[in-house]
């Protein structure tokens, strides 16, 4: 697999070892994330957003005879994992998949709270208490960024980032990470080193 810009990465690339090419693949599947070239992420939103429809469905059709907690402890069981599973990771998403997210969040909402379909979902979301899709990417992001900095995850991922260092005595420098300098436009910034120290 290639990793770049869709103006670096040319399909004419090949890769060989000992003179026999590797067959490329665009999008893997690694531990149930799909990760394409472009590191859009768009492979992965797409097949997470038929899994969720798919429960949403199923809560549908429930909510006729169950009641509203119920509905919620059933959205927490069967949908709100495939929002969150490594969401940290895949998070540098452009607009359009947010939005796609976002909307299938307001579709679940709209049934446990049985709102009307064309109803605006953030009075009901609000009353229930829950941050919209962005807000909870970018807590799970914070979550695991305390725990990588509190050695509180695999040493690995602490390797990922660097301490904040300067010559002057600056105060309040604990703790703080040295934010890499992609070059405009970069790929990088979509990366959880990159997301994450910002963060």
């Amino acid at each position: 697999m290639l990793i770049g810009s869709r103006q670096r990465v040319s399909h004419s690339l090949t890769a060989q070892i000992e003179g026999h090419e590797i067959d490329r693949v665009l999008h893997p599947k690694f531990l149930g994330v799909c990760i394409d070239q472009n590191l859009s992420w768009s492979k992965d939103v797409n097949e997470t957003a038929k899994v969720i429809s798919s429960g949403t469905g199923a809560l549908k059709r429930l909510r006729l005879f169950i009641c509203e907690d119920t509905a919620i402890l059933l959205y927490r069981a069967i949908i709100e994992p495939h929002f969150d599973y490594c969401c940290p990771v895949w998070d540098g998403l452009n607009n359009e998949l947010a939005d796609k997210l976002q909307k299938l969040q307001n579709r679940a909402i709209r049934v446990i709270t049985k709102s009307d379909y064309h109803s605006n979902a953030t009075f009901p979301r609000v009353k229930l208490g829950w941050d919209n899709r962005y807000i909870r990417r970018k807590k799970q992001k914070l979550k695991l960024m305390f725990k990588t900095i509190n050695d509180q995850s695999p040493e690995n991922l602490k390797g990922l980032f660097k301490p904040f260092s300067t010559d002057y005595g600056l105060r309040n420098i604990e703790n703080k990470l040295a934010l890499p300098k992609p070059r405009p436009g970069d790929i990088f910034k979509r990366s959880f080193c990159y997301s994450g120290a910002h963060l």
